[in-house]
Protein backbone atom coordinates (compact mmCIF):
# COMPACT_ATOMS: atom_id res chain seq x y z
CA UNK A 1 0.00 0.00 0.00
CA UNK A 2 1.59 3.44 -1.12
CA UNK A 3 1.02 7.25 0.86
CA UNK A 4 -0.32 9.95 -0.52
CA UNK A 5 1.79 11.81 -3.63
CA UNK A 6 3.94 14.12 -3.20
CA UNK A 7 2.35 16.17 -6.03
CA UNK A 8 -0.04 17.22 -3.04
CA UNK A 9 2.04 19.58 -1.93
CA UNK A 10 1.88 21.83 -4.76
CA UNK A 11 -1.46 22.63 -4.38
CA UNK A 12 -1.01 23.80 -0.73
CA UNK A 13 2.16 25.81 -1.13
CA UNK A 14 0.16 27.45 -4.06
CA UNK A 15 -2.72 28.51 -1.60
CA UNK A 16 0.09 29.49 0.50
CA UNK A 17 1.93 31.50 -2.35
CA UNK A 18 5.14 29.46 -1.90
CA UNK A 19 7.74 26.80 -3.17
CA UNK A 20 6.06 23.22 -2.88
CA UNK A 21 9.81 22.17 -1.76
CA UNK A 22 9.15 24.23 1.24
CA UNK A 23 5.95 22.73 1.98
CA UNK A 24 7.61 19.05 1.52
CA UNK A 25 10.52 20.20 3.46
CA UNK A 26 8.62 21.41 6.80
CA UNK A 27 6.99 17.90 6.62
CA UNK A 28 10.00 16.30 6.12
CA UNK A 29 9.59 14.63 2.64
CA UNK A 30 12.76 13.78 0.89
CA UNK A 31 13.15 15.50 -2.50
CA UNK A 32 13.30 12.12 -4.69
CA UNK A 33 10.62 10.88 -3.16
CA UNK A 34 7.11 10.20 -5.02
CA UNK A 35 4.81 9.22 -2.12
CA UNK A 36 4.45 10.27 1.41
CA UNK A 37 5.57 7.70 3.91
CA UNK A 38 2.55 7.24 6.22
CA UNK A 39 4.03 10.05 8.88
CA UNK A 40 4.95 12.78 6.37
CA UNK A 41 1.12 12.07 5.12
CA UNK A 42 0.01 12.30 8.89
CA UNK A 43 2.38 15.64 9.06
CA UNK A 44 0.93 17.18 5.38
CA UNK A 45 -2.71 16.52 6.85
CA UNK A 46 -2.18 18.18 9.84
CA UNK A 47 -0.74 21.23 7.74
CA UNK A 48 -3.30 21.18 5.37
CA UNK A 49 -6.23 21.11 7.99
CA UNK A 50 -3.80 24.19 9.88
CA UNK A 51 -3.79 25.60 6.60
CA UNK A 52 -7.31 25.80 6.48
CA UNK A 53 -8.26 27.48 9.85
CA UNK A 54 -5.13 29.75 9.07
CA UNK A 55 -6.64 31.25 6.35
CA UNK A 56 -9.69 32.02 7.72
CA UNK A 57 -8.04 33.55 10.81
CA UNK A 58 -6.10 35.99 8.23
CA UNK A 59 -9.06 36.35 5.79
CA UNK A 60 -6.76 34.06 2.79
CA UNK A 61 -3.68 36.18 3.32
CA UNK A 62 -0.96 34.60 1.96
CA UNK A 63 2.21 36.55 3.53
CA UNK A 64 0.39 36.38 6.73
CA UNK A 65 -0.75 32.25 6.56
CA UNK A 66 3.37 31.73 6.01
CA UNK A 67 4.66 34.51 8.32
CA UNK A 68 2.95 32.55 11.29
CA UNK A 69 3.95 29.21 10.04
CA UNK A 70 7.26 30.29 10.50
CA UNK A 71 8.20 32.68 12.69
CA UNK A 72 8.40 31.71 16.55
CA UNK A 73 5.38 31.59 18.67
CA UNK A 74 5.60 32.53 22.36
CA UNK A 75 2.52 30.31 23.40
CA UNK A 76 4.28 27.40 21.78
CA UNK A 77 7.62 28.10 23.21
CA UNK A 78 9.46 30.42 21.07
CA UNK A 79 8.88 27.69 18.21
CA UNK A 80 7.73 27.59 15.00
CA UNK A 81 4.25 26.61 13.95
CA UNK A 82 5.09 24.47 11.08
CA UNK A 83 7.87 22.67 12.98
CA UNK A 84 5.51 21.00 15.56
CA UNK A 85 3.39 19.73 13.12
CA UNK A 86 5.63 16.59 12.38
CA UNK A 87 3.67 15.20 15.77
CA UNK A 88 0.04 14.20 16.68
CA UNK A 89 0.39 16.01 19.85
CA UNK A 90 2.50 18.65 18.83
CA UNK A 91 0.14 19.47 16.11
CA UNK A 92 -2.90 19.64 18.68
CA UNK A 93 -1.36 21.87 20.61
CA UNK A 94 -0.66 24.19 17.15
CA UNK A 95 -4.06 23.97 16.06
CA UNK A 96 -5.49 24.75 19.59
CA UNK A 97 -3.33 27.84 19.57
CA UNK A 98 -4.37 29.08 15.88
CA UNK A 99 -8.09 28.18 17.28
CA UNK A 100 -7.68 30.73 20.67
CA UNK A 101 -6.42 33.41 18.31
CA UNK A 102 -9.66 32.64 16.29
CA UNK A 103 -12.18 33.22 18.59
CA UNK A 104 -10.03 35.39 20.92
CA UNK A 105 -9.46 33.50 23.82
CA UNK A 106 -6.57 33.42 25.67
CA UNK A 107 -3.53 31.54 24.73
Amino acid sequence: MGGLPVERTTRLAEELGIDSCVVAGWIGITPTASLMTPAEGDAFCRLTNLVDVLMNVVESDQVASTRWLTSPNIALGKVQPFFLLRTEFAGRTVHRVLLSIEYGLPV
